[in-house]
């Protein structure tokens, strides 16, 4: 079994809503993973991905706030060219 763990992130930007996973150390490494997984699957039709670092970092300046009453969920959003970018993150179980 990996002893890193599964995190999900659902990101809602433009009008769509994108669900990407990734196995990481830590809440800040699963975004930046699933960030870069997501953007790199999409093609050029909502991001181009030559703003991939950009959009890293702006997420990378404020850690992501666990919701409160809530185990292993957390929330982040972002100004990313010009539009709200929301994620939220949830380390997730796997069943086994």
């Amino acid at each position: 079994m990996d002893s890193l763990n599964l995190y999900t992130v659902v990101v809602d930007y433009r009008g769509g809503t994108y669900v990407s996973q990734a196995r990481a150390s830590s809440v800040a490494s699963g975004i930046d993973k699933c960030l870069r997984n997501w953007i790199s699957n999409i093609g050029n039709d909502i991001i181009d991905a030559t703003h991939i670092e950009e959009i890293i970092d702006s997420f990378q300046q404020d850690e992501p706030a666990l919701l409160e009453g809530l185990s292993n969920v957390w929330c982040s959003a972002s100004n990313v060219l010009g539009e709200v970018m929301m994620l939220n993150v949830v380390r997730t179980h796997e069943q086994t």
